[in-house]
């Protein structure tokens, strides 16, 4: 990393080893990328991805000391549309399984433009399950999903389940299934670049996405914990014992 400071949001040694074999292959294979020819060390561009991940400031606020926005934007498009970004997200989340002593049990992202409606996203959801992972035969909705998401289901083999909050009950109250998907929001919202719609294109939400799940992955593989907003800041011996 240089000579710079290190931020909050830069994996350490151990973590970014597991990212770079990837990202290695990748740029052996692109050995002189139009514009930038190696000048960027690849962890650089892959630190400045988190940190705006993680701090949701916009791209040119990235600090000084990173590489520029447009060379982070370079790769990050890049990487979005060649698929590196959702490979390095999906090894992770096999090691993360693994280590947990679950099976490989792969899942699907799909984000579009808030004006599609609820049936829409998730027909074109349990298409992507059934044609990504085939072994996949149940999937639970919340109410907003209607009989054509069922039917859909039904015809490629994946029982659609609709959970329903629990007849009288008040206040909060956490519901199978559903509960789960609310705690991997709480914990993908802490990176602030996913808090608002800042991307104009759906791809790159998912990318951003991938991004901010594998900066948690990154971090449960290798027992770190990043600060959330409620926590004092660290002082700089804190930051380099984590």
């Amino acid at each position: 990393m240089g000579e710079r400071e290190p931020y909050l949001s830069d994996p350490s040694d151990e973590a970014w080893e597991l990212v770079r074999p990837v990202i290695a292959a990748w740029k052996g294979r692109h050995p002189a990328v139009s514009g930038h020819e190696g000048s960027y060390e690849m962890r650089e561009i892959v630190n400045a991805i988190l940190y705006q991940a993680r701090t949701g400031c916009q791209r040119r606020y990235v600090p000084h000391d990173l590489p520029p926005y447009g060379a982070v934007y370079y790769y990050f498009a890049k990487w979005r549309d060649d698929g590196t970004a959702e490979t390095v997200h999906d090894l992770l989340r096999w090691q993360v399984r693994e280590s947990r002593r679950r099976h490989e049990d792969p899942t699907a992202v799909v984000v579009v433009a808030t004006s599609v409606h609820d049936n829409a996203i998730g027909i074109a959801l349990l298409s992507k399950v059934a044609d990504s992972a085939p072994t996949v035969t149940k999937a639970w909705t919340d109410a907003g999903f209607k009989n054509a998401v069922v039917e859909h289901g039904a015809r490629l083999g994946i029982d659609v389940e609709t959970v329903q909050r629990e007849p009288g009950a008040q206040g909060f109250v956490p519901e199978p299934k559903r509960w789960v998907v609310e705690q991997t929001f709480g914990t993908l919202m802490l990176h602030r670049r996913l808090a608002r719609d800042y991307e104009t294109k759906p791809a790159s939400s998912v990318a951003m996405i991938h991004w901010s799940m594998t900066d948690v992955m990154l971090r449960r593989l290798t027992r770190t914990a990043a600060l959330t907003w409620r926590a004092p800041p660290a002082s700089r011996k804190e930051q380099e014992r984590r």
